[in-house]
């Protein structure tokens, strides 16, 4: 099973830490990266996205996000594991769950198998 782990955090969670302690922090993000069974990708700030919505067939085209929140989505990582606990404990592992921000654990759907 594939897992999407979505990283919520505050855009300036590791100013207020010394230099040691927010390089420390990249560390651990950069080690959790190279988990196996794992790949993350971080996104652009909020102010880059653009949301789009049809409605009678006309583009509603805004910018920003979705929704404006903070934490703000700040990245994911996909997960492959069978094992719902191990989900949970890499999640505990993302820096951004414990500096203010979270970490949303969804499994995802099995993709439906074509009829032949």
């Amino acid at each position: 099973m594939t897992y999407v782990l979505l990283v919520y955090d505050h855009g300036d969670s590791l100013d207020a830490l010394p230099e040691a302690e927010r390089e420390a922090v990249y560390g651990e993000y950069e080690a959790f990266a190279r988990t196996a069974g794992v790949s993350g990708y971080r996104l652009q700030p909020p102010e880059t996205a653009r949301t789009l919505r049809i409605a009678a067939g006309e583009r509603d085209l805004r910018p920003g996000p979705l929704v404006a929140q903070a934490p703000e989505l700040a990245g994911f990582y996909l997960l492959d594991t069978d094992d719902p606990d191990r989900a949970l404990e890499l999640a505990a592992r993302i820096p951004a769950a414990r500096l203010g921000g979270a970490v949303s654990i969804h499994p995802l759907r099995e993709a439906p198998r074509p009829n032949r």
